[in-house]
């Protein structure tokens, strides 16, 4: 079985599962694929329903050549075929004109505190970017919307969850840690700015969240 046509584009990296520490891997023995003789390893992830199997070739370098995810409702095999090793040096060549990304570094702001529909909230986050810029979210709502305010423009913007990572790449809200990084272009403002009664208050701020509609939730976060 493959993945959905939608999912079509989904490379699944088999180095990933050696970065995260309760994953156990456990040797199966060997089977053929495509010719080559390969390992056949589980892959043993805690509190998921997931079973993961890689297929190593030894003789290609210990290369993962299948990977198969069985899971409860549906199951995805990649393969990799036609390997080589020999690369010709033009396609690793860096151009003339490259330009690494810009990336700027956020840092965790741990005396803050948010609380949520008039309670505190146990499941938070606030990063200070250094122009100022705060992102921030409230995991204790229904649909956890994440925020961008603006100090300078005194606006409130829903922002891209994903927009704040760690060094892995990592969405920072799925972590503990306390720096963060994303591209500069939140530099310019969205055009999900939200009319959210912004209230500026001498350490902190309070604003409708953008389910305020629904339930009447403000959140005031103070620093």
């Amino acid at each position: 079985m493959v993945p959905p046509k939608e999912e079509s584009d989904y490379l699944f990296n088999p180095a990933s599962l050696a970065v995260q520490p309760p994953n156990t891997f456990t040797s199966l023995g060997t089977v053929q694929f495509g010719g080559e003789t390969c390992i056949e390893i589980e892959v043993a992830q805690p509190d998921s329903p997931e079973k993961i199997y890689l297929y190593a070739a030894p003789n290609l370098r210990n290369l993962i050549l299948v990977s198969r995810i069985v899971a409860p409702k549906r199951s995805t095999i990649q393969r990799l075929t036609n390997v080589s090793f020999e690369v010709a040096d033009s396609l690793v060549e860096i151009p003339t004109d490259f330009k690494s990304v810009q990336h700027d570094r956020w840092v965790k702001d741990e005396t803050a505190t948010v609380t949520y529909k008039n309670k505190p909230s146990k499941d938070f986050g606030v990063f200070r970017a250094p122009g100022g810029e705060f992102f921030i979210w409230v995991s204790d709502a229904y649909y956890p919307w994440h925020y961008i305010y603006r100090p300078k423009l005194g606006t409130v913007e829903i922002a891209y969850q994903g927009e704040l990572v760690n060094r892995s790449g990592k969405f920072i809200w799925l972590t503990n840690e306390t720096e963060a990084f994303s591209l500069q272009d939140y530099y310019r403002p969205g055009t999900s700015t939200v009319d959210a009664h912004l209230v500026v208050k001498p350490n902190g701020i309070k604003f409708w969240s953008n389910s305020y509609a629904q339930d009447g939730s403000i959140i005031d976060m103070t620093w």
